[in-house]
């Protein structure tokens, strides 16, 4: 064997150990995207129901003084259309604990990025404002 043959099997081993390195180099970026991926669809769902939560929570303070609210559940439905969510859907339920208090429950659905439906439901009371405080 004369010196050229044996340096063109070399340059074969290194380009055939390159091409291996860099397909096992791939694979593990598409695992680590495909997993930034899905950390970045479950924080955008999280901060759409945090935005969704309290708007709907300053909608029903501010409303709930003029809606008359019985011994039965009173239920809206907000429309959350214009917030270009798709699959959102904000349900505000007020319950009257007592002359001076009602429940204010929310309950939020949305579907996240990857096709996932995410149900969240917050719940808080509040202290009923006189009827007459707000013009």
């Amino acid at each position: 064997m004369t010196k050229r043959q044996d340096q063109n099997g070399f340059v074969l081993i290194i380009v055939v150990v390159f091409i291996a390195l860099f397909g096992l180099m791939m694979t593990v970026l598409a695992g680590i995207s495909k997993t930034m991926m899905q950390e970045s669809a479950a924080a955008n769902l999280e901060a759409t129901n945090k935005n969704i939560t309290n708007s709907a929570m300053a909608w029903a303070k501010y409303n709930a003084p003029n809606l008359s609210i019985g011994n039965e559940p009173l239920t809206v439905q907000l429309d959350v259309s214009d917030l270009d969510i798709s699959g959102a859907a904000c349900t505000v339920t007020f319950y009257k604990l007592s002359n001076m208090e009602i429940e204010i429950k929310i309950e939020i659905d949305a579907i996240s990025g990857t096709g996932n439906n995410n149900r969240q439901v917050s719940q808080c009371i509040y202290p009923m404002p006189p009827h007459n405080a707000q013009k």
